[in-house]
C-alpha cells in the first residue's frame, strides 16, 4: 500500500531520505488504520486499545501539525465509534487510551486537540509522556474535569530519560512518588522487563534490557500505591531535554525539533548560569514525599549538582564504555559523568575550576545552603533540614559570584538530584 501511495507518506526528521510514516491528513490513511484496529478487536477479546502518539511515529506534516489537528481528531472519533460498536455487540466495555505528550503545549506541537478529545469523550484513559519523568498533571486535570477520563503517569525504561539509562531503584521510586503526589489515577510501565539476565540469555533477548529486571520486579510490588513507597530511599531528579535515542535530538548541540513526541523538549536542564553572578538560575524540583512529616524516619537529605564549564571545552562524548576521558587540567575538579545511553554513549562535563565551591550559592526555597563538598565531580550538599522542603514544587536557585562575564566562560547546570535516605 505504501508503494502504491507514496504521496500518503511522511519522512521522519531523523531519516529525511525515507518516507515511511503514514500522513493522517489523508482520509484513506485514517480509514485503513481503523480497519486494522477493527480486525484486532474483533479477532481478540481485548479489554481496550491504546493509540500511541507520544512514542509513535510522526502523524502529520512537520510544522503544520496544529493546523491539521482536525484530522487526528477525526481519526480518534472514528476509532471511538468503532470501539463503542464492538463493545455494544459483545456486551462489555472496550476501553480506549491515548498516549500523548506530557504537556498540553506538547499536544499543540504534535497536532493533538486534547481538549476536544476530552470534551467529546473520545477516550477513557490519557497516558502522559514517553520517557518522561515530569508531566503537567494539573493541566490535564483541568482539561478532563467533569469527565470519567483517567490519567496515568509512568516511565519508559528502554529509550530512557536522558542521564538515567538503567537508573538506581531510588530514582524510579522518586519518579513514581512524584506522579502520585500530582494526582494521577494510576501508573503505566512501558518497556519494562521481567526476565532475569540468565533467562533473557536463554531465549536470546537483549542483555541491556534484562539488566533492569531485578529492579523492575521489585518496583512492581512498590509503585501501585503511595503507602508502599513510603519510607523507602528515593532520589528526586530534574528532567533533561533530548537524548534517549529513537530520533530525539541530542542534548549536546541541541536543535529545536518541529515535533514534540519523545523529545522532553521543554525540560529544565541544561540551565545556563548568569556569568555576571548577579541573577540566580531557578529550577523547579518536585519532591513527592512529605519530608517534614517523615523527619524522624529520615537519616540524611543531600542535594547533588553537576556543573559544566565551557572554559574547559565542550562536553566529551565517548562511545566505547571501556575508554575514559582525559583527566582535566590540575586546576580543575574531577570530570563528572552526565549521562550514558545503553552503556555506549558516555557524556562527561567540562569540569569547573577548583575553589569554585567557595563562591557557589545554592538555595532551596530561598534558604541558603552551606558550602558543598565535591565527590566524583558532583557538588554535594549534605545534612539538609527537612523543614527546608515543601511537598510538591521546590525552587532551587544557583548563583556563582566573582566570575568574569566573558561568553567563553559560560556555565550550565547539567543535573540536579535530591537524595532522601530513610532509617
Amino acid at each position: 500500500m505504501k508503494l502504491k501511495h507514496p504521496d500518503w507518506l511522511l519522512a521522519a526528521p531523523w531519516a529525511p531520505e525515507h518516507k515511511v510514516f503514514w500522513n493522517f491528513a489523508f482520509a484513506e490513511v485514517r480509514q485503513r488504520k481503523v480497519l486494522v484496529l477493527r480486525e484486532l478487536v474483533e479477532n481478540y477479546d481485548l479489554d481496550g486499545l491504546e493509540i500511541d502518539f507520544a512514542r509513535g511515529p510522526i502523524t502529520l506534516p512537520l510544522g503544520e501539525q496544529w493546523k491539521n489537528r482536525r484530522h487526528l481528531t477525526a481519526f480518534m472519533r472514528a476509532v471511538r465509534q468503532m470501539t463503542m460498536e464492538i463493545a455494544k455487540k459483545r456486551g462489555r466495555p472496550l476501553l480506549l487510551a491515548a498516549r500523548v505528550p506530557e504537556s498540553i503545549v506538547g499536544c499543540r506541537i504534535d497536532g493533538i486537540d486534547i481538549e476536544t478529545w476530552a470534551r467529546d469523550r473520545l477516550l477513557d484513559i490519557i497516558v502522559l509522556g514517553c520517557r518522561s519523568f515530569e508531566g503537567d498533571v494539573a493541566a490535564y486535570r483541568q482539561v478532563t474535569a467533569g469527565t470519567h477520563i483517567k490519567i496515568l503517569g509512568g516511565s519508559d525504561e528502554h529509550h530512557t530519560s536522558d542521564g538515567y539509562d538503567g537508573p538506581p531503584i531510588e530514582v524510579l521510586r522518586g519518579v513514581f512518588t512524584n506522579w502520585w503526589q500530582q494526582g494521577v489515577d494510576g501508573i503505566y510501565c512501558f518497556n519494562w522487563t521481567y526476565a532475569m539476565p540468565e533467562d533473557a540469555g536463554r531465549v536470546g533477548a537483549l542483555l541491556h534490557d534484562s539488566r533492569m529486571a531485578p529492579v523492575h520486579r521489585k518496583l512492581y510490588r512498590e509503585i501501585g500505591e503511595v503507602e508502599s513507597l513510603r519510607y523507602k530511599d528515593k532520589t528526586f531528579v530534574v528532567q533533561r531535554r533530548g537524548g534517549g535515542g529513537s530520533g530525539a535530538p541530542g542534548t549536546v548541540g541541541w536543535e529545536t525539533p518541529r515535533f514534540f513526541q519523545n523529545t522532553n523538549m521543554l525540560a529544565q536542564l541544561p540551565a545556563r548560569l548568569d556569568n555576571g553572578g548577579k541573577a540566580d538560575t531557578h529550577v523547579n524540583l518536585l519532591v513527592g514525599d512529605d519530608l517534614v512529616a517523615d523527619a524522624e524516619r529520615i537519616k540524611d537529605i543531600s542535594l547533588r549538582m553537576i556543573l559544566h564549564d565551557a572554559a574547559a571545552g565542550d562536553p566529551i562524548e565517548i562511545l566505547n564504555s571501556s575508554t575514559k576521558p582525559a583527566p582535566p587540567d590540575e586546576d580543575r575538579i574531577e570530570r563528572a559523568l552526565i549521562s550514558l545511553f545503553k552503556n555506549i554513549n558516555h557524556l562527561y562535563n567540562g569540569p569547573p575550576p577548583k575553589g569554585i565551591e567557595k563562591r557557589l550559592e545554592m538555595r532551596i526555597n530561598n534558604l541558603l545552603l552551606g558550602e558543598p563538598v565535591i565527590e566524583a565531580g558532583w557538588f554535594v550538599f549534605r545534612g539538609l533540614d527537612p523543614d527546608m522542603f515543601a511537598v510538591g514544587t521546590n525552587l532551587v536557585s544557583v548563583r556563582i559570584s566573582g566570575r568574569p562575564a566573558a561568553v567563553h566562560t559560560a556555565m550550565t547546570v547539567e543535573k540536579f538530584e535530591l537524595h532522601v535516605d530513610y532509617r
